[in-house]
This record gives C-alpha cells, structure tokens and sequence, in this order.
C-alpha cells in the first residue's frame, strides 16, 4: 500500500495507507486525524504513527517474518493484529503475542507486476490448510486473509483473481472454526497512464470481485487496501 492510494478513495474505500513509502510527518498527521488505518511493517513505522495518536486499534504490523524483540515490541504496545505465511512464525507468536489477531497472507501475484512480491512472502494455496490446521494446533486467532499483487502492478484482472483465492481461504478458516472478519486488499494500486492503466479500472475490476465474492452482506467487517 502507498499513500497515492489515497486518490482513488472515493471509487475504492475503505483505505488503509502504509507508512514505509511515504513517512512524511504531514501527510500521516493529516490521515491520522481522518481516523485512516495504517499497516507498518517494522517498529519504527509502528512509533512513527503512535506518535501522532494514532491507536493500537488502528494499525496491523504487516510482516510475516519478524524478529522476535519486535513481535515483543508490539504485543507490549497493544497492537491487535499482524500478517502470517509460515509455520515458524506461529510459534513465534504463540510465544511472544498469543492473543494476537493473525491474517494470513497467500500469495497471489499480477506476473506483469514492476515488483513481483509473491518470490518473498505469501502462502500458496497448498500451504494454506497446514497453516490453517498449525493456528488452530497452537490456540491461536486467526481472523483475516491478506494478499499483495505487487508494486506496480499492470493487470487490473489480477485483483478478481487474489479476491477469489481469498474466498476460499476464508471459507477453509470458518470451516475450521475461525472467526473471520478482515479482507487486507494489499498494495500495488500505482498504475501506469502510459500503458492505459488507471486506478478507475483496477477499482472497478476489485469492487465486482468484492461484490462477488464478499458482498456487503456477508461476515466481511472491514476491507484494508
């Protein structure tokens, strides 16, 4: 997620801006005092928006592997939820922040992308219900689903597709009894005018995949972009 993310907030909403591609303390001071959200990906950025107000209520930690002091660091803070993609960081977080919300990330990338994210983070699908299955094992909260297309991503139809692999993971998680409230839609919204891609299309290809697959209607509390 960037902070040029916050344009299309009319066509696509609500959004949930990062701090690590912009940290300029205007920019956060004015989101902050909209009542925006904020996903931070390290401490720093976690201390950054903290102090500006900004409540523990409103920020997920979005880093599947992160050090051990940090997690400590957040729990210690009050941060209520944080991104996943393997076992090793379950027990991690069974340790060190147990009560923690979890959100799985799965990867599901736009290959057309400028940075395709997926060779780093994100569960594939095979991956899912053994994850799922090791929560479940350790006590733990999983409550949401999170994807990441890409930086820079050029297919718009990529989004339909990630939402639709989302739908299935958050069925597989309520089947095992998880109580699922948080769609996190990632980032890579940047567009590119030169090739014809605009945010227009990449909100209207994501706001009929919403519908679809997680209409007002359903469990679905809050959508993060």
């Amino acid at each position: 997620a960037c902070m040029a993310q916050l344009a299309p907030a009319r066509a696509l909403t609500p959004v949930l801006p990062a701090v690590k591609c912009n940290p300029d303390r205007a920019m956060l001071a004015l989101l902050a005092a909209m009542g925006t959200g904020f996903d931070c990906a390290s401490p720093a950025e976690i201390e950054l928006v903290r102090s500006m107000g900004v409540g523990p209520d409103r920020i997920i930690y979005a880093h599947c592997c992160k050090m051990p002091r940090d997690l400590a660091h957040a729990a210690s803070v009050g941060i209520q939820l944080t991104t996943f993609d393997n076992e090793a960081e379950l027990h991690k977080v069974a340790k060190l922040h147990p009560n923690v919300g979890l959100v799985l990330r799965i990867r599901a990338d736009d290959q057309a992308a400028r940075c395709n994210l997926g060779d780093k983070y994100g569960a594939e699908e095979d991956e899912v219900e053994p994850l799922l299955r090791a929560a479940k094992a350790l006590g733990l909260n999983v409550c949401g689903i999170s994807f990441h297309v890409g930086s820079g991503a050029r297919n718009p139809a990529a989004f339909p597709i990630a939402v639709a692999k989302a739908r299935d993971a958050f069925d597989l998680a309520t089947a095992m009894g998880f109580s699922m409230r948080v769609l996190d839609l990632g980032g890579g919204y940047s567009g590119n005018l030169t090739e014809g891609i605009t945010m227009a299309k990449v909100a209207a290809s994501l706001n009929a995949a919403l519908d679809l697959h997680f209409p007002a209607s359903s469990e679905i509390g809050r959508a993060h972009v």
